[in-house]
């Protein structure tokens, strides 16, 4: 195979593998933030600011290694509320290229400080998501861009570019387990994590009381080979998109065990995977936005309440509720139902989880109808 073909051949498919066209991947914006805003929290960095110089040790390359301290907690406050005004402007599309870009700036930025304790968390692909579409045309549709003729070059090639990005997350996440010691038969280190984590936190997951029974190495070496071996091949599977597909609904039951084991859901991973339903659920979402009228709320007027409703709902947070050490901002559904129910953590979890399942077998059944691998 010649050099020239084997180009045309890649660049035939960064292009096509995981194509929506402007309309489908605006719905995917729309999304982002809609299940943000709503469901998940946007982050909340507030109360970073609160904590003495002498535990600050941010990562050595990381943009809070330019400082000797944390900023003032009224740094952090402002933010938090700036996050809340990007989203609220990115999900009605006003200059949605700039907001995208710093969008991830700002949370790239909090996120830095945040892991100045030591401990990194995993939600860099939420993090990184609006900044690896902001040239996309993600704006073009339904969007306030839309009506002042804004449009951007569609770049949906992008999208595989966010795929690679997946794939090479969940590839390094495979490696160090890979290079010590998780296939070593001798010992289950999915076993020795799980016991860590079941006395070290206050509230034991919904079936750790029940796997902490289970003393089979069987059954826990089993665990450990299926977890790397799906996060090495994860980034194989990109080359295939519906085998990358395949392993997206994987990926959702993969979350949902470690959410049931130990209470980490990878949450913020969902929308991410959202990306790359089949796009017959994209076209059945546009043609119901297109037989409607919901172009004609995108508009300043709307766009203007929001922005209030976002600030009062924001100030109405910080000084009525206990939520200055959380690391998201309660949601608008977790706020409406702490009025009623105590369980709200439990409520959530259990919502984000079902709908995670939903969009699993939704991805996996209509997969299968395409056929096994068939492309």
């Amino acid at each position: 195979m010649s050099l020239n073909l084997l180009a045309n051949k890649i660049n035939d498919w960064v292009k096509t593998a995981f194509y929506l066209n402007d309309k489908e991947l605006s719905i995917f914006r729309i999304l982002y933030c809609s299940l943000t805003i709503f469901i998940i929290g946007i982050p909340n960095y507030s109360w970073l600011g609160n904590h003495p110089a002498i535990i600050f040790n941010p990562p050595k390359y990381s943009i809070a290694a330019l400082f000797h301290d944390f900023p003032s907690a009224f740094f952090f406050e402002l933010l938090s509320l700036a996050l809340v005004i990007c989203f609220i402007l990115l999900l009605f599309g006003l200059y949605t290229k700039t907001v995208s870009l710093l969008l991830s700036f700002l949370m790239l930025f909090g996120q830095s400080f945040m892991f100045s304790f030591g401990k990194i968390d995993h939600n860099i692909l939420f993090v990184l998501l609006p900044m690896l579409l902001a040239f996309s045309g993600w704006g073009n549709c339904y969007s306030i861009d839309s009506i002042r003729k804004k449009h951007l070059p569609s770049r949906t090639w992008l999208i595989t570019i966010v795929a690679l990005t997946v794939g090479f997350a969940m590839f390094t996440a495979g490696v160090p387990k890979y290079l010590h010691g998780w296939l070593d038969v001798s010992t289950q280190a999915t076993q020795g994590y799980f016991i860590k984590k079941y006395y070290s936190i206050a509230e034991p997951a919904l079936i750790a009381p029940l796997l902490i029974k289970i003393k089979s190495a069987v059954f826990w070496e089993s665990l450990d080979y299926l977890a790397v071996i799906f996060e090495l091949f994860f980034l194989v599977a990109v080359f295939k998109p519906g085998v990358f597909r395949f392993f997206i609904f994987l990926a959702l039951w993969f979350h949902f065990i470690n959410g049931m084991m130990i209470n980490v859901f990878f949450v913020s991973n969902y929308l991410v995977y959202l990306l790359f339903l089949p796009r017959s659920f994209y076209r059945s979402l546009q043609r119901f936005l297109d037989n409607g009228s919901w172009l004609d709320h995108f508009n300043y007027t709307n766009l203007f309440i929001a922005l209030i409703l976002g600030l009062v709902f924001y100030f109405y947070i910080v000084f009525n509720f206990p939520f200055g050490d959380l690391i998201m901002l309660p949601s608008i559904l977790k706020v409406l139902f702490i009025f009623f129910t105590e369980k709200v953590e439990l409520f959530t979890s259990l919502l984000l989880v079902l709908t995670g399942i939903g969009i699993g077998t939704y991805c996996c059944v209509s997969y299968l109808r395409e056929k096994i691998f068939h492309f």
